[in-house]
């Protein structure tokens, strides 16, 4: 990616911002040649112009990408008060790059609400409910006063639950 324009890629994101999928494939061809490079200022400099643009969905979606490419990554102000993302010591994880890029060869918008979760890959699986642990970790700071009058409400909700509706 050494033949990369950053400057056109960027002036190219800016104006794809009213088509959020021609701006999802500029954003994919620069975060591609920043992992490539390792020069982290780029993204930066496209940061700094979409926010001065106003367009605050498109600075969260940079962010997002850059936060998932780059994991553990931090958004720092220099001494100039200028931005600094610190990619030192960080791989960037190809996972997360080949999945924005079939984001984007599938025609994805930057707008999309999908895009997130298409970058993050598979969801793990939400903990199944322990009522045990649950109540453990309800009842511990409760004193016994709360602890009973909290399982008279909760008794009330389950009679109100079996109750038959009229």
């Amino acid at each position: 990616m050494s033949n990369f324009n950053y400057a056109t890629a960027t002036s190219n994101f800016l104006r794809a911002l009213g088509n959020g999928q021609s701006a999802l494939k500029e954003l994919d061809g620069i975060v591609q040649a920043v992992a490539s490079d390792r020069n982290s200022g780029h993204i930066v400099n496209l940061l700094d112009k979409v926010e001065k643009k106003g367009d605050t969905v498109a600075a969260g979606v940079v962010r997002f990408v850059t936060g998932q490419v780059f994991k553990g990554a931090k958004i720092t102000k220099g001494k100039g008060g200028q931005k600094i993302i610190k990619i030192a010591g960080i791989e960037p994880d190809q996972k997360v790059i080949t999945a924005l890029s079939k984001a984007a060869l599938d025609g994805m918008s930057l707008r999309s609400n999908k895009l997130r979760s298409a970058v993050m890959g598979e969801k793990p699986e939400a903990p199944t409910f322990d009522p045990k642990a649950r109540a453990v970790g309800v009842a511990k700071p409760l004193s016994v006063a709360e602890l009973q009058a909290l399982i008279a409400a909760l008794s009330v909700e389950l009679n109100a639950k079996k109750a038959p509706k009229i």
